[in-house]
């Protein structure tokens, strides 16, 4: 577990910020229970979070069962005062969220919520937390429910590996179970089982309360002792960990498995939270693996060029945890890797270590402290994790200064201590055509202030915010583009385009850019989607001129390197191979090639293997040149700075941009006619249906009903939820979504369901839209749908990277930088007559695609 934190004064060489930590308010109520609260008043918003010594590292001789998260799912599902789906439906009908999460050392609950509804979040927490119904028959449908997510789990090569990886590494301790259980001891649970488990663990003295946000703490204080304060301590002491035995030898275990590339983790036993060398294991792992300076990235995947991708990490939980590597590579090439890795081991063993690497990699961890500061939501989760596993909410502020003081040959002692043959692990998931004798495929607003406007003579639009709630500035710029601007031969050249932008320039190598990257500790981030690509950089303040003249660079001056070009082709591939074996993006990849004939919305954004490769230097740089232009783009500078000053300094660095006039792929797709339907067979567990329709695009007012439709058939609560899987148990993941843009979109229902229940569920949810089109719909629901869009509005506003992002498309689209502050104008238009005319409008019965995707050998 990382927890990057920064406090005081730092030592010479490394970023020098003063971060307020204080304003934490610590109490200890009699029953036990810790309450942690903190004003925060940029936005409405407040996180309620609940963290409980409740996770599987509780569950005793019930280890393996899954107890802990079968309850965790049971918690907001009732109470009572408040039946099946009511929480959710009262959360979301106030615009808030609810969320609730497993781990080996505890469980969480959380609700966001605007901050007038904080005591309301409040009272409910307490209740669904204390209260629990725990329905037989809900109980039943919901262990079906988690058992379809165990069976999903396995069609996920890198949680099967995470399971395959801790049961091998752990042999007696109870790490070595995973959290959600094995089918069979799930299974066998009983309602009493769950009940005896939340009488034992759901007790105060078990508990750590937080709550960020804009509200006063005083009266916090009087409300959670109100509510909380009657419970009475369990007076039980918590289940017996035995202790994991020393390691003797190495330990390897693989598994065949559909994938296409081999998945490879070597784990090593390490440390536990509350130990010293924390600090020291923490740092090797950024050394070893985390980011492209990282010594495994240039060594194995820049240099020798035999995995697709490697990282590194230290899992310190409550127990000791383990530093772990993993890797994406061709099979015919793991032993080379296995080898280039214990190389690399021993010469970090030996102290080989640069100075600038290990300066970064502090630099890049007190940055990533402060990028975890943004919003209600991470600071509250931050703080009651610190307080729970910690014993003290601001154990990070202590961490930064920790990871300061590490030096070189603390690295190299820890790395002999632990990172040794003895002490290693190694487990892979293996392509079945390996198994088969085949040879495998080879890599052939928030602060207030107003946003400012500048167009540039060259066409060029900049937004401008200042914003000092955090020391941070956020830089992106947004182009139209991505499957606008391709077509069936050129398929995938926008995202691999984007992705070259930080392969080298004109001025800068590859490594060289790495360096600056990692150096600030900033982040740079590239996309390419539907509509649009870009590049943003998120840094501390005191980078903002650097940063800035760096993005420009990246954006006009690429040289697309003829070997980078081949590498990043190689990855492209290999993701696309990964896609493949995804349940999720192939049904959604056929679904649109069943919507669409000519419409670009039927291309896959990473391309398809062919075009990919067809693809040439040569073709790259006329995109470049097409779409990389002034008149395309639109430049966001959001955080704590000077808007004069950075108008000027855009003006000086982005006037030379050429102005351009680019040509998009703008075809219409005629109305469908009939009924389009398509079943496919994968080596998978669960079967997924989606069914899809023509809708709208961003320009129509429509968009607004579509978007209330998809909350009102998705998440706790909604109409998919409580009708396939709170009242049928058949599904664990379900719910629809709209995808519109400057071209007529599309709208998804979908559900994951058991095999033999995929054509009940689709026509369960063909039941449900066509209550959609009939219009049976209650105030309550409309009302909660609004809010809950509001509400998510409000927190995708609440970081710089969500706002410069939102902002910054709505200019690029047409729609105006200005026009979220009318969102709740016309989403509070909507009308139940809207709802029911948008649903006949595009939901027709008779003009539909579906793909329903079944596990081989069904019938």
């Amino acid at each position: 577990m990382f927890l990057f934190c920064t406090h005081g004064l730092c030592a010479e060489g490394h970023i020098e910020y003063n971060y307020k930590t204080e304003g934490i308010n610590r109490y200890v109520l009699d029953n036990g229970l810790v309450l942690l609260i903190r004003e925060v008043h940029d936005r409405p918003i407040v996180a309620v979070d609940l963290f409980l010594r409740a996770g599987l590292s509780a569950e005793g001789e019930k280890a393996g069962s899954g107890i802990s998260h079968l309850l965790e799912h049971m918690i907001f599902k009732g109470t009572a005062k408040r039946g099946p789906g009511e929480i959710d439906r009262q959360i979301r009908s106030k615009g808030g969220d609810t969320n609730g999460f497993t781990s080996n050392d505890y469980t969480g609950y959380t609700i966001t919520i605007p901050s007038k509804y904080a005591l309301f979040a409040l009272e409910v927490l307490e209740d669904a937390v204390f209260n629990p119904a725990i329905d037989p028959e809900e109980f039943e449908r919901e262990k079906g429910v988690v058992m379809n997510e165990v069976r999903l789990n396995e069609d996920s090569p890198e949680r099967s590996l995470n399971r395959l990886l801790f049961s091998t590494t752990y042999t007696t301790h109870i790490y070595r179970y995973p959290v959600i259980g094995y089918e069979d001891r799930l299974n066998g649970l009983t309602r009493d089982d769950v009940l005896a488990y939340h009488e034992k663990n759901y007790t105060p003295e078990n508990m750590v309360l937080s709550i960020v946000g804009d509200i006063e703490a005083g009266e916090m204080l009087r409300e959670v002792k109100g509510l909380f304060q009657g419970h009475p301590r369990s007076g039980t002491d918590p289940a017996a960990i035995r202790q994991e035995p020393l390691q003797l030898n190495t330990r390897v275990y693989e598994k065949y498995y559909d994938t296409g590339q081999t998945h490879l983790s070597i784990a090593f036993h390490s440390v536990e939270l509350a130990n010293k060398d924390l600090y020291a294991l923490d740092l090797l792992s950024m050394i070893l693996g985390d980011g492209d300076i990282s010594i495994l990235n240039k060594k194995l995947r820049e240099e020798e060029k035999i995995v697709y991708g490697i990282s590194a990490y230290n899992y310190t939980p409550q127990y000791p945890g383990l530093f772990v590597i993993s890797a994406l590579l061709d099979h015919e090439n793991r032993d080379k890797v296995l080898s280039s890795i214990m190389e690399a081991l021993e010469g970090v063993k030996s102290g080989d270590l640069p100075d600038e690497l290990i300066e970064s990699s502090k630099n890049k961890a007190i940055a990533r402290h402060v990028f975890e500061n943004e919003g209600v939501s991470s600071i509250s989760s931050r703080m009651g994790i610190d307080e729970l596993t910690a014993h003290d909410p601001g154990f990070s502020t202590r961490y930064r200064d920790g990871v300061v003081s590490v030096k070189k040959e603390d690295i190299a002692r820890v790395a002999n201590q632990y990172l040794n043959a003895e002490n290693m692990t190694i487990a892979s998931l293996i392509p079945k055509s390996e198994e088969n004798g085949e040879e495998a495929p080879r890599i052939a607003e928030k602060s207030g202030l107003p946003i400012e406007s500048v167009t540039l003579k060259n066409g060029l639009k900049a937004l401008i915010k200042r914003d000092g709630s955090l020391p941070i500035v956020h830089i992106g710029v947004y182009m139209k583009g991505g499957l606008l601007a391709e077509s069936d031969k050129d398929s995938g050249i926008s995202n691999m385009t984007v992705h070259m932008l930080d392969k080298g320039t004109s001025l800068k190598s590859r490594g060289e850019i790495a360096d600056f990257i990692e150096s600030k500790g900033a982040a740079l981030g590239l996309y390419s989607q539907n509509n649009s690509f870009g590049i943003s950089i998120k840094l501390l303040k005191d980078d903002i001129d650097t940063g800035l003249e760096l993005l420009k660079e990246l954006v006009s001056s690429p040289s697309f390197p003829e070997p980078e070009i081949e590498q990043l082709k190689n990855e492209i591939k290999a993701a696309i191979r990964s896609e493949d074996k995804d349940i999720f993006a192939t049904g959604s990849n056929l679904l649109k090639e069943k919507l669409f004939k000519v419409h670009p919305y039927r291309l896959r954004k990473i391309g398809n293997a062919q075009s990919v490769e067809n693809l040439k230097r040569d073709d790259i740089i006329k995109f470049h040149d097409k779409y990389y232009v002034a008149s395309n783009m639109v430049l966001t500078v959001f955080g704590d700075l000077e808007p004069l000053d950075i108008k000027n300094k855009i003006e000086k660095a982005f006037s030379d941009i050429p102005g351009g006039k680019p040509l998009f792929n703008d075809k219409r797709e005629g109305a469908q006619k009939s009924i389009r339907e398509e079943r496919v067979k994968m080596d998978k567990e669960q079967a997924l249906c989606m069914i899809g329709f023509h809708s709208a695009d961003i320009m129509d007012k429509d968009r607004y009903t579509l978007e209330i439709i998809s909350t009102l058939v998705s998440g706790g609560g909604s109409r998919l939820f409580t009708s396939i899987r709170d009242e049928k148990g058949l599904a664990y993941t379900l719910g629809g979504y709209q995808v519109s843009g400057p071209l007529a979109g599309y709208f998804v229902f979908y559900a994951a369901t058991a095999p033999d229940a995929a054509d009940a569920v689709k026509s369960y949810i063909l039941e449900e839209v066509s209550g959609l089109r009939d219009a049976y719909l209650s105030d309550e629901e409309l009302r909660s749908a609004k809010n809950n869009l509001m509400g998510k509005r409000e927190m995708e506003l609440e970081t710089l990277g969500g706002e410069s992002m939102l902002t910054g498309l709505d200019e690029l689209y047409g729609l105006g930088f200005k026009n979220y502050t009318e969102y709740e104008r016309h989403i509070e238009s909507v009308t139940k007559e809207d709802v029911r005319r948008v649903s006949r409008k595009y939901f027709d019965p008779k003009r539909y695609s579906s793909v329903i995707v079944l596990p081989d050998g069904t019938k």
